[in-house]
């Protein structure tokens, strides 16, 4: 029944629409403040006539502010809200993932995937009783009594913690069945005349001599080399080790070489019963041809099975934690289970649908099928849209976090759960003498695990498998038993065990609505301002229609006195409507220069004429004196700058600021983020050499922009927090095609590193190059040299001191890298008292010096610190490096072990592991904001506390010099490192290619130190700001 539809009569408006109430009062006003005067209050009177005026403009300006958020928001005329910080579901709620069940839901999501399980741990448990963690590529003991780690067994295993792996079951397919196995299946359409020779209709299983894809690597080659050409291809006549049994083996050769290929060929279905598959009847029909064609379908089975592993292989490296890693996918082992029980039915039960119900029931009880859903569905199922986007963003539709809890492995498999499920089957009567059974790999049954009662025990990491041919289900009609042998009748059950399957089987989704998106609003033109003067009625002579051009001038005069008095009134009103409509930007991330916003009333009919814009906004001497006084303007300054001065003096520079950052500090907020440790940070940096704040080095524009990079980045930023980097070689791309993966000048980095980078107000975190060489010219004679700045100008000159050509130094590569350092410098007395500067070596020798002198040692020192700001300012060194050591783990026994610091009694093992969990954050030194003692201790105290829970850090601010060798092995690494991925699984020979790289990682990251501002001891009358000494952040002295 459709509602009815009235209108209010009594209907209440909201003060600023409600045109008497705002009438009453201005009236109450009027009387308030003019009583004495003014005592005629009929609608005659021309005051009276102006308050109705200006009452019926509030009242458009009360409506206009009443709009619904959406119309006020909307910028386009399609009603688009284009604000960055509104995000919607799939943008804000998702992350990536860091759960069990956020990882199964990435893997399940990529096609060709039925369902995956994550493993990271053992049945095993250690003296503490927490599960071991699987084991990594290399054992690691510790030896105590040497104080190292080992690969000889101590007893003291060091197990690594992070590794995991995924369990993967694959899809079945129509053109290839069931992608987890390699067999294939092959129908004979083709019907031989000789009956002697015909197999039309018979189906035949060819096993090859692996189980799965895993297993068929050893075979690639051999399997591309049969099927490049199928000349010179034969088999061999075909044997059949058990005449009792269908299957026969064959080898399909090829000529001239030892290649030779083995294949099972078993009859999976005959026509009937009777029907005679021979030696003969084998051997004339898979000649050369069909074989190869056969292996040429296994081997593009072989190729789609791989080709989605290496997806879901793409897939985890783009979405590892931070330390952790994979171990190579594997292909889940199944076990098959076989049931066997008395099934009593009713009389008119259908003996055939009932026994292809019993058989999904069981498989779905033992492997319970994930089904996607579209973004109504889980709505209209009552969850939140909370439930329904957490976890990773997935492209397929939606998983059920309840569904892909069940879908679980099973560890047991009781016979009541069966018995309760195989009871709701229609047409069941009684389910009776049930008995369980599972499998071994070999096809035979396990001997603790045969003929169960009451509970079947599966092994870890295992996943059960029904099979009817190792089942039996014996039914019964009125105590009559039978069971279903025809193989008509079979056949009617697999047609109807397909479709009750496909019924249940709710596949990936394409084409639905994967988000709720920003609402759309109607776009209104709020600045729209249509002055009062027109509102009045036009014997007053200030309409559009203006006085008749035979008014007197003191009519004139009196018109303009009126426009002028309205225009105080029409400025209130017409600032407000900008306001209104400026709104939208407020909360916004846009570059705002101003958050009041004005209006020039220099548009209505009249006013631009008479000059009264003039006299309103002053362009005369007295208004040069305000902006002089106010806001330091120059009165020769162009006409054309009024409006921006104006704009200044409605809204000073420090108001814009406040409201800015407050409006930020709100949209911060939001998200229970805050920059207010940030902002105190940069106070603390605004000491003087006085000791005080100085907040004019406090750059508020800079401040802005940072909040503004965060804010627009923080999609990324906080679904990435715990994300590490992607060291594959190939990234899996949104339309699923791989494409290079970039190490270095990229933006693929940690989200640690992108969240750390945003808080600490660093405009770049890619991972590049952060060492800043000096700009090196050697002089003609190659004596000397020249700093020289981005323009080619010199900084300064140095000469050699020992004569030596710098192709003879072993350090000329190194020594443009020590100009950041003031280590590297030191002051020399000359002859005549003035003073040099040294450059010195890393053993403190001298190795040039400047060719310029100074007066006195302070100067020497100011000039020092001049050229290192020069040269420091050359390059965009703000960044970090963070290298995960679990990443460096030894992948054989010829790898360099990272050292530990153990106890020989093992009072306490916890540092007996350098790899799990364990991360080094290198930074450089030399930037200015990088020496400020305040500045690095808030880096650590930001990097540590947005790091995950877990993960223990080492921070180290290193010089330029070692940050440039540190980079170049960093990379070269990192390279190495990549080509690891191209394989499935990596190679022992990539393996071994990575070492001499990880070995020369690990020894560099063990040179480094934390470098320090050089402080100095001062007296009692020299300042206690500068350059003071303090424990554990400077060092005294140069050496």
């Amino acid at each position: 029944m459709e509602p009815h539809l009235t209108i209010d009569k009594n209907r209440r408006l909201p003060p600023g629409q409600d045109y008497a109430l705002l009438y009453q009062e201005g009236l109450k006003h009027i009387e308030n403040l003019a009583s004495r005067l003014w005592t005629d209050y009929n609608s005659h009177d021309p005051g009276i006539t102006l308050l109705e005026t200006l009452c019926y403009a509030l009242t458009e300006l009360g409506y206009r502010t009443d709009f619904d958020i959406k119309d006020l928001l909307a910028e386009d005329s399609d009603g688009t809200i284009q604000n960055a910080t509104f995000f919607t579901p799939r943008q804000i709620l998702t992350c990536r993932p860091v759960s069990e069940n956020d990882y199964r839901k990435l893997v399940v999501d990529i096609p060709g995937v039925s369902n995956a399980w994550l493993v990271f741990d053992q049945d095993a448990t250690d003296a503490d009783g927490f599960r071991l963690p699987i084991p990594g590529e290399q054992p690691l003991f510790a030896d105590y009594r040497l104080d190292l780690l080992t690969f000889a067994d101590t007893g003291n295993r060091v197990w690594l913690r992070g590794l995991q792996k995924i369990l993967l079951d694959l899809d079945e397919t129509d053109a290839y069945g069931d992608l987890n196995y390699a067999q294939i299946s092959h129908q004979v359409f083709e019907k031989n005349t000789d009956p002697a020779f015909d197999l039309y209709g018979v189906t035949f299983e060819l096993r090859p001599p692996f189980r799965n894809w895993q297993e068929a690597e050893p075979f690639l080659a051999l399997l591309d080399t049969l099927t490049a050409e199928s000349a010179g291809l034969a088999v061999e006549a075909p044997s059949q080790p058990d005449p009792r049994s269908l299957r026969w083996k064959l080898v399909l050769k090829k000529a001239g070489t030892t290649d030779a290929f083995p294949l099972e060929v078993a009859v999976a279905s005959r026509p009937s019963s009777d029907f005679r598959v021979t030696t003969e009847k084998i051997e004339t029909y898979f000649s050369p041809a069909q074989v190869a064609a056969l292996v040429k379908q296994l081997v593009e089975k072989l190729d789609k099975a791989r080709s989605i592993v290496q997806q879901v292989m793409l897939t985890l490296h783009d979405n590892r934690n931070l330390g952790e890693d994979w171990l190579c996918v594997e292909p889940v082992e199944t076990r098959d289970v076989g049931i066997c029980a008395d099934v009593d039915l009713r009389p008119d039960a259908d003996p055939e649908r009932v026994l292809a119900e019993m058989y999904v029931q069981i498989q779905n009880y033992l492997n319970p099928a994930l089904s996607f859903y579209t973004l109504a569905e889980l709505l209209d199922r009552g969850q939140t849209t909370a439930e329904i986007f957490e976890g990773p963003v997935l492209k397929h539709g939606f998983l059920d976090a309840g569904e892909l809890q069940n879908a679980q492995l099973r560890r047991e498999i009781r016979t009541s759960d069966l018995i309760n499920l195989l009871m709701d089957v229609d047409g069941v009567l009684a389910v009776k003498t049930v008995r369980l059974t599972l499998y071994g790999t070999d096809g035979k049954p396990d001997a603790g695990q045969k003929n169960q009662r009451w509970c079947l025990h599966v092994p870890q990491n295992t996943k059960p498998v029904f099979s009817p041919a190792k089942s039996k289900l014996l039914f019964f009609k009125d105590r009559i038993p039978f069971t279903i042998t025809n193989s008509a009748r079979l056949q009617e059950v697999d047609d109807t065990l397909r479709m009750l399957q496909a019924i249940r089987r709710r596949s990936k989704l394409n084409g639905h609505t994967d988000d709720l998106p920003v609402p759309k609003g109607r776009f209104r033109d709020l600045a729209e301002y249509y002055s009062v003067q027109y509102e009045l009625p036009q014997t007053y002579g200030i309409g559009e229609a203006g006085l008749p051009n035979g008014a007197s001038p003191e009519r004139k005069a009196q018109a303009k006195q009126l426009k002028a008095y309205l225009l105080f009134f029409d400025q209130l009103l017409a600032d407000f409507f900008q306001q209104l409509t400026h709104s939208r930007h407020l909360l916004s991330t846009r570059n705002l220069t101003r958050t009041y916003f004005n209006r020039f009333l220099d548009d209505i009919k009249g006013v631009e004429h008479d000059g009264l814009t003039d006299e309103l906004y002053q362009k005369n001497g007295a208004g040069e004196v305000l902006l002089e006084k106010v806001l330091d303007w120059d009165s020769g300054t162009a006409a054309d700058q009024w409006k921006p001065r104006w704009n200044q003096l409605v809204e000073p520079e420090a108001t814009f600021y406040d409201r800015r950052h407050r409006f930020l500090d709100h949209l911060l907020a939001r998200f229970s983020e805050s920059f207010s440790d940030y902002t105190l940070m940069l106070y603390q940096m605004s000491v003087d050499e006085r000791g005080q704040a100085d907040y004019a080095r406090v750059v508020p524009d800079q401040l802005i922009r940072d909040k503004i990079q965060f804010l627009d980045d923080y999609a990324v930023v906080s679904s990435e927090r715990g994300r590490a980097f992607n060291y594959a070689a190939t990234n899996p791309r949104t339309n699923g095609i791989p494409a290079a993966n970039p190490i270095w000048d990229t933006l693929n980095v940690s989200g640690l590193e992108k969240r750390a980078a945003r808080l600490l107000g660093l405009a770049d975190y890619t991972r590049r190059n952060l060492a800043c060489p000096a700009r090196l010219r050697m002089t003609t004679d190659k004596a000397g040299f020249a700093i020289l700045n981005e323009n080619d100008a010199v900084l300064a000159g140095f000469v050699f001191v020992d004569g030596i050509l710098p192709e003879a130094r072993p350090y000329t590569d190194q020594m443009p890298y020590w100009f950041t350092n003031p280590q590297r410098y030191r002051r020399k007395k000359q002859a005549d008292r003035s003073f040099a500067l040294e450059l010195v070596d890393e053993t403190g020798t001298a190795v040039a010096r400047t060719t310029s002198t100074f007066g006195t040692w302070l100067e020497a020192d100011k000039a020092r610190d001049a050229l290192i700001r020069a040269v420091a300012n050359q390059g965009k060194s703000e960044g970090m490096y963070l290298i995960e050591h679990l990443l460096l783990r030894p992948r054989n026994q010829h790898y360099r072990l990272m050292p530990v610091c153990l106890d020989e009694n093992c009072a306490d093992c916890s540092d007996d592991d350098p790899y799990s969990f364990r991360a080094t954050v290198v930074l450089p030194v030399w930037p200015a904001r990088f020496q400020n003692r305040y500045f690095r201790r808030y880096a650590e105290q930001i990097i540590r506390s947005e790091a995950p829970a877990g993960l223990s850090l080492k921070i180290c601010w290193v010089s330029n010099a070692s940050m440039h060798r540190l980079e170049t092995v960093y990379r070269a690494w990192l390279t190495q490192l990549q080509l690891v991925t191209e394989t499935l699984c990596p190679t022992a020979e990539r393996l071994e290619a990575l070492r001499p790289f990880n070995d020369q990682l690990i020894e560099t990251l063990g040179q480094l130190h934390s470098e320090y501002p050089a402080g100095r001891l001062h007296d009692c009358e020299e300042s206690l700001s500068e350059n003071t000494m303090i424990l554990g952040n400077s060092v005294l002295g140069t050496f």
